[in-house]
């Protein structure tokens, strides 16, 4: 890694924080969505994002929530295991001004947030799970619990999604470099 300031920041692309860029902690094995996929996926949820619940599981740097939350959802939820990357999050939540009550950070693995008695149902879930897990298979059978009847998934991975994820059909999907990524209905 390069002693570059800009190595581990990221850009806010658009809504209310357009421009604005966040850090994420170093040496965490933290994979952003790039900035193109994230064009491309905000694009595609351009007229549904406005007033949503939103879910990141495995929520790294939390750039997808970032933006969902820049352009209209009401609420944001992060999930991450690592208790520096939470304590990052918190931070950045602050600097942001994100009230208490449009965020929640959960400091937990996904699978045991998505088997949690008290789960609500969101709008958005955005899945982008480390390229070299099973995560994906993992959590895949949990997914239906905590989404409505019209309810977005997106899964970015390493490898092209199916057709189907988690009882949902394939509505849109994109490759750029070596992510593979699909938004679900």
């Amino acid at each position: 890694m390069s002693n570059n300031d800009n190595d581990n920041k990221l850009r806010i692309i658009g809504g209310n924080w357009r421009r604005r860029k966040i850090s994420f902690p170093e040496g965490n094995d933290i994979r952003p969505t790039p900035d193109r996929v994230r064009e491309t996926l905000f694009n595609w949820l351009q007229f549904e994002i406005s007033g949503t619940r939103c879910l990141e599981l495995y929520a790294g740097s939390g750039i997808l929530s970032m933006e969902a939350f820049s352009r209209g959802a009401s609420h944001i939820t992060l999930v991450e295991q690592s208790r520096i990357i939470c304590s990052h999050l918190t931070q950045t939540m602050g600097q942001l001004g994100v009230r208490n009550d449009q965020h929640s950070i959960d400091c937990t693995r996904a699978r045991d947030f998505l088997t949690s008695p008290a789960l609500i149902r969101y709008d958005i879930l955005f899945l982008d799970p480390p390229f070299d897990s099973d995560e994906l298979e993992i959590v895949e059978p949990l997914i239906p619990g905590v989404l409505h009847d019209n309810s977005f998934v997106y899964v970015e991975n390493s490898s092209r999604p199916g057709h189907t994820f988690a009882g949902l059909t394939r509505n849109r999907e994109g490759k750029a470099g070596k992510v593979f990524f699909a938004l679900y209905r």
